[in-house]
């Protein structure tokens, strides 16, 4: 599923227990996200043999994972304040106004970690944003401080290019693989996938494209085109469908492969893509 929020996309995948996702999965759907400039998001209902809480962020093998509500308040603009990690429950602090508001009460490190039941140096990295607070003691520093010092988790987040994310999978069959090489040797990154509606993700220099490439149009390419055209309009990207059997192009998008060999430029798919 890819969702729209404002200038924010999420691609998110529903599952009933997060526990039980895969790797392959996890590191596809944070390809899928760093091609679209997204953000990867699990929705499940369980976590093993218990239930996620609403409000709560976990994470399984690098991309977080909410409750369905959780995940619908964030959609809205409501931002969760918690995070889970083996088992506790954290928070992180704004450690600048954590300093700040001490400073101004005239307390000590000391005398807040003393007032908190926490270590001096506990105290310390709050302010310095190198560790974050559990629940139980972030609530005690708010009630002592009397004010508000939980940082939001940003869910909708875009990754960074650069970011790790796993290995790319490598599709052997030759017309994928005639189809990437054009791509490529036509300026476009090229993202193959293996588990989505879509075979490739292509960024160009001006345009993205969500790429369908098949043997022949049959039923089950058809449906798949159909969730790449309404995943394409949320993503403002372009959706291609290429097909090495002759076809009557009659639909937007759809190209024959030897129509798409005679492409020379960016410019030239797009106007062809476009009709």
């Amino acid at each position: 599923m890819v969702a729209r929020r404002e200038d924010r996309l999420l691609v998110a995948k529903a599952v009933e227990d997060i526990d039980r996702v895969p790797e392959s999965t996890s590191v596809e759907l944070r390809r899928i996200a760093l091609a679209l400039s997204a953000t990867p998001l699990l929705v499940g209902a369980r976590k093993g043999d218990r239930e996620i809480e609403e409000g709560v962020v976990y994470e399984r093998m690098g991309v977080r994972a909410v409750a369905p509500k959780t995940f619908d308040y964030a959609v809205r603009g409501e931002k969760p304040f918690v995070y889970s990690k083996v088992g506790r429950y954290y928070v992180k602090l704004d450690g600048e106004k954590l300093r700040e508001v001490r400073t101004r009460m005239r307390l000590s490190l000391g005398d807040l970690a003393r007032m908190v039941g926490v270590s001096r140096r506990a105290i310390y990295e709050y302010e310095r944003g190198t560790m974050d607070a559990t629940l139980e003691v972030a609530a005690r520093i708010q009630e002592v401080l009397n004010c508000c010092l939980a940082t939001p988790i940003d869910l909708l987040a875009p990754m960074e290019r650069g970011e790790e994310v796993g290995e790319e999978w490598v599709d052997e069959r030759p017309l994928m693989r005639e189809v990437m090489c054009k791509l490529r040797r036509l300026g476009f990154e090229a993202y193959t996938f293996r588990r989505a509606p879509f075979n490739l993700i292509a960024r160009g220099r001006r345009h993205r494209l969500m790429v369908k490439v098949a043997e022949r149009l049959d039923r089950k390419a058809e449906r798949s085109m159909v969730v790449v055209r309404s995943m394409a309009d949320v993503s403002d990207s372009l959706s291609l469908a290429i097909v090495r059997e002759e076809v009557r192009a009659e639909e937007q998008g759809l190209i024959n492969y030897r129509e798409f060999k005679r492409v020379r430029s960016e410019p030239e798919l797009v106007k062809l893509i476009e009709g």
